[in-house]
């Protein structure tokens, strides 16, 4: 369950972040270095194991 609260000032807080609410944001093209910095990192480590082993040195 994703919790979402949008301060006043206009920051957003998310509690519970799931994959799908992530790409969700990132679709909205917010800005926000810290969605796109958080999705690449999990696409990442959804990766087969293949692929790691052979970018590792």
């Amino acid at each position: 369950m994703t919790e979402i609260t949008i301060l006043p000032d206009g920051r957003i807080c998310i509690f519970g972040l799931s994959r799908e609410v992530l790409e969700v944001l990132d679709a909205a093209e917010l800005a926000d270095t810290a969605v796109k910095q958080r999705l690449a990192l999990l696409r990442r480590t959804d990766a087969p194991a293949g692929i790691e082993e052979r970018m590792s040195p």
